[in-house]
């Protein structure tokens, strides 16, 4: 993303799609949906299996992170029964996110996500979209039973 910056920051909003998965979600719907709340970024999240899931509350706002296996958690308060989605590696992020990333070198985005959920709106868009991770060679054949 910050070698990247160059190509995005003209001072408007722009979507990031991790480059190992293949999903039929509805891009419209969503970058509407993120213009329609103004949030500083705005997460594809969908009710899934997923080792790790982001936790959200009511109003479907950023909150924590869970590792579902080791049971390690991350949260800007106390858990009063967020809801756990699994991340789906579709992102729309307002521009001045270059000016309150803090890390430099290689890092998750995601770390910085949950810094700044302290002090930024950040919400889910959940969805039910056909999603496969095709970074995974098993996946290859599942994929082309819906993207040929």
């Amino acid at each position: 993303l910050i070698f990247a910056r160059k190509f995005l920051d003209h001072g408007e909003d722009f979507l990031i799609m991790n480059a190992d998965i293949l999903t039929d979600i509805n891009i419209t719907d969503f970058v509407e949906y993120h213009k329609k709340i103004k949030d500083f970024a705005t997460l594809a999240v969908s009710d899934r299996e997923s080792s790790r899931k982001l936790l959200f509350n009511d109003e479907l706002v950023l909150r924590g992170w869970l590792n579902v296996q080791t049971g390690e958690q991350r949260l800007a308060e106390f858990n009063k029964g967020f809801r756990a989605l699994a991340f789906s590696g579709v992102h729309c992020i307002n521009r001045l996110i270059f000016e309150k990333i803090k890390r430099t070198g290689k890092f998750s985005v995601m770390e910085e996500y949950l810094d700044l959920m302290h002090t930024e709106k950040i919400h889910g868009f959940v969805h039910d979209s056909i999603l496969i991770d095709v970074g995974r060679p098993e996946s290859i054949k599942e994929a082309e039973k819906y993207f040929k």
